[in-house]
């Protein structure tokens, strides 16, 4: 998908000389947690789902330290072969579009710019027309006037693929702290790989991920249209049962702790645990002996339902609604040892750090008799700040408050075709990430995915940060 062509840049002759002030800011200070860096992910024809998780992850700077320190920390400061060295020939013939999307982040000024009126996504053979970027939305300053991108987005893209900003992912690291090869391995040397890059903005091939994600999972082999949503909830549990396998195997660590002779779970293991992982309370009031029965349950994201014309807060509500059990629904009631009617409410018992927010959008719709797995295109409005209500009397900080800071975007208008992108407030503001394009966008430009607008870009992920606390 051509997404730059969506804002409408278009690049002028320009001299090749690189200025000595663009190429000091190439070759500025690079920062030691990775917060900095601006890397695009190749796709492999249909990994899309996979390259906006990952993303979205990457600025997750709390997982993203998390796995970096595991199983203890790289070093930053390693002057490791992982990108191309920046000699006087390959300075010479820097992309000047990565100067300016650097340069672009430089000033907070906004100024608008028309997009194209319809813009094609090219993904498994099919097109997909959207004309939801029409508003302006596009960062510039004064520098891209005079350096903008290139005219062929196609051969911009392709060079940077032949090696220029081409980040060299290696994926032998996980000997050297001696864990079994995995999609945790696969994560961490992808992250490690982008943090100790000499550049800033360049492209990694997750070649190495792909290719252990669809041997240990048959689901995601071949070449059909996969769900950002089930990525994230896989690969999370995958990389907690790495973490749980490792600790296990080096129990004479001081990474693991027992109580009453039962093995728990590993303190390593806990970073994960604390920042995505909340806890969901069932509790069943029987209307005969007003019994209330109580079952824990964990998650590490919300799967809420939408409707019509409505807002996330609604959508928590009703998610949270409470439920009469009745009919064939009846309750066994323990102290009773019958059926009973009965109501069912979920209160969060414990919140989590990282809030991750799965908008319902494909369903089996009924029409004539005959059911069909849709897209639902209703209208969600999704705020920067929320507070979650439903919680209980017990709650860790019953009153916290949660900033978005990523949306994972679906655009097609089936559940079985289409692209996936992702939005995220990075350290130099809110950017879009497709695939092996990155540019920056306004804050306005965050909220074009609700639904009501022409086209079949939709929100489909939120993830929002607790604020005010440490992560």
């Amino acid at each position: 998908m051509i997404l730059l062509k969506w804002i409408g840049i278009n690049r002028e002759a320009s001299s090749d000389t690189i200025t000595s002030q663009e190429e000091s800011l190439v070759r500025s200070f690079i920062c030691s947690d990775g917060d900095d860096k601006l890397f695009g992910f190749e796709n492999f024809g249909n990994t899309c789902y996979a390259n906006s998780i990952l993303q979205t992850l990457y600025y997750s700077k709390p997982f993203r330290d998390g796995v970096i320190r595991y199983p203890k920390p790289i070093s930053v400061l390693l002057d490791l072969p992982n990108t191309e060295s920046f000699s006087n020939e390959s300075a010479t013939h820097l992309e000047k579009s990565s100067f300016d999307l650097s340069l672009s982040f430089a000033s907070s000024s906004l100024t608008s710019h028309k997009s194209s009126n319809i813009s094609h996504a090219h993904t498994n053979g099919t097109k997909l027309h959207s004309t939801f970027f029409d508003a302006p939305f596009c960062k510039k300053n004064n520098f891209m006037e005079n350096a903008m991108l290139l005219n062929n987005i196609e051969t911009y893209k392709n060079r940077r693929l032949m090696g220029k900003f081409n980040v060299n992912i290696d994926s032998s690291h996980c000997s050297t702290y001696g864990m079994r090869e995995s999609l945790f391995t696969c994560v961490r040397d992808i992250f490690a790989s982008i943090i100790q890059s000499h550049v800033k903005n360049g492209v990694c091939s997750p070649t190495k991920l792909i290719e252990v994600l669809r041997r240990e999972n048959e689901f995601f082999r071949g070449n059909l249209h996969q769900d950002a949503h089930e990525f994230l909830n896989y690969l999370l549990n995958v990389i907690l049962e790495s973490i749980e396998e490792h600790d296990k195997l080096n129990t004479d660590t001081n990474d693991n702790i027992s109580i009453n002779g039962k093995s728990n779970c590993s303190i390593s293991a806990k970073w994960l645990h604390s920042i995505f992982e909340g806890i969901l309370t069932s509790e069943i009031r029987c209307f005969t002996c007003e019994s209330i029965t109580s079952r824990d349950e964990s998650f590490l994201d919300l799967s809420i339902d939408v409707n019509k014309n409505t807002s996330i807060t609604s959508c928590l509500n009703s998610f949270f609604s409470p439920e009469i059990l009745s009919g064939k629904n009846k309750f066994y009631c323990d102290f009773c040892g019958d059926l009973q009617e009965a109501e069912k409410c979920i209160k969060i018992k414990r919140l989590p750090k990282i809030l991750a927010l799965h908008l319902k959008r494909f369903r089996y719709i009924e029409e004539n008799g005959n059911y069909t797995f849709s897209k639902l295109f209703h209208t969600v409005v999704y705020p920067y700040y929320l507070r979650l209500s439903n919680t209980t009397h017990d709650t860790n900080d019953m009153d916290r408050l949660y900033e978005l800071y990523a949306v994972v975007v679906h655009l097609g208008s089936g559940p079985y075709h289409g692209h996936y992108v992702s939005v995220i407030k990075t350290e130099s503001g809110w950017t879009l990430f497709d695939d092996e394009r990155v540019v920056p966008v306004n804050e306005t430009f965050v909220r074009r995915f609700f639904g009501d607008l022409p086209g079949e870009a939709t929100a489909y992920v939120l993830f929002y940060q607790a604020v005010d606390i440490t992560l």
